[in-house]
């Protein structure tokens, strides 16, 4: 339990925080993270780290680094860019609604 939790904590989280970053990151970095997260998924299911990834990431729910990239920042980017006054009047990219 304690190497899934910090598996977790050190390794998707970071995945997760840096997304615009490693958008640009060229295909060297990627397959470096690809790595990286597929180690932490053999530390979490406590298999050899010779095993096969694919159905470790499949068994952990995981998406693949690439994917998961594209993922997170296709949610960011649906996310609308709304905002609330003081006086509950919203905001949408520039524009006042009442």
């Amino acid at each position: 339990m304690l190497k899934l939790m910090s598996s977790i904590a050190f390794v998707t989280s970071r995945l997760d925080y840096c997304n615009g970053l490693f958008a640009s990151c060229n295909t060297y970095m990627i397959r470096h993270l690809q790595r990286l997260q597929n180690t932490a998924a053999c530390l979490v299911v406590n298999v050899p780290y010779s095993s096969l990834s694919q159905p470790l990431l499949r068994e952990l729910h995981w998406l693949p680094t690439e994917s998961r990239i594209k993922f997170k920042l296709c949610v960011f980017m649906s996310i609308p860019s709304t905002t609330m006054d003081d006086s509950s009047t919203m905001q949408v990219t520039g524009q006042v609604l009442h």
